[in-house]
């Protein structure tokens, strides 16, 4: 697994280029790690965490962001279990702000 670190000062104020909501992504926002997915909705980007509670994606600078950065999940790595596959569950991965254990299952 790799994260993919996306500069969130090149987006508009509520949406980001390079962001997909197709991906799934590490984001770090007010200084808590979240894993999740973003919807397109009228006013931007709605980031869905694993706690149900949705978050409006601001630009740095604008509304008083809290969004410290976004990470895209690049899954590569695949277990078998059983006869199921499943991408990795528990992955510890590297970022610029410290080490970062995911725990997640998800069928492939």
């Amino acid at each position: 697994m790799k994260l993919e670190e996306i500069d969130l000062l090149s987006g508009d104020d509520h949406t980001h280029p390079q962001i997909c909501t197709q991906n799934k992504y590490l984001c770090i926002i007010a200084g808590a790690y979240l894993v999740g997915q973003f919807e397109k909705v009228n006013r931007g980007l709605l980031f869905h965490n694993a706690h149900d509670s949705a978050i409006l994606y601001d630009k740095p600078g604008i509304n008083n962001s809290r969004w410290n950065k976004v990470y895209k999940i690049n899954e590569s790595e695949k277990i078998e279990i059983g006869s199921e596959k499943h991408r990795a569950s528990k992955k510890t991965v590297k970022t610029s702000c410290g080490k970062v254990v995911l725990k997640y299952k998800s069928k492939l």
